[in-house]
């Protein structure tokens, strides 16, 4: 794949963290990433979650997601990224560790998670 004359205007698929190599410094203005929250995964072999130590094992990976998007984002760039409540710690361990400030939380209160029910009568 060429950068930027085949990604311009298109869904790419494959791993973030192989294509984000592929896009050169500074590109973007703007960037939102929905990751997966990582809540339930487990490091130790043991069959057991151990939530500290799974949650810091964790932010490993996003630290390197975070450190890729910081360099192709603009100085003067913005980034959101999603979350859930219980994967906070996660992101701001990998925030810290790829040498980014978190700035602001917006919180989306959803009353319920899940596809909205419309009812009919």
């Amino acid at each position: 794949m060429n950068y930027p004359q085949d990604f311009m205007g298109k869904v790419v698929e494959g791993d973030s963290l192989d294509l984000l190599k592929l896009i050169p410094a500074a590109s973007f203005d703007i960037i939102i990433a929905d990751p997966p929250y990582m809540i339930s995964v487990g490091s130790s072999g043991s069959g057991k979650l151990n939530p500290w130590a799974d949650l810091m094992n964790a932010s490993r990976w996003y630290r390197d997601l975070y450190s890729d998007i910081r360099r192709v984002l603009k100085p003067t760039g913005v980034f959101w990224t999603f979350m859930n409540w219980q994967s906070m710690p996660t992101i701001q361990r990998a925030a810290f560790d790829s040498g980014w400030k978190i700035t602001s939380n917006l919180i989306w209160d959803k009353d319920w998670i899940g596809p909205t029910m419309v009812g009919l009568r």
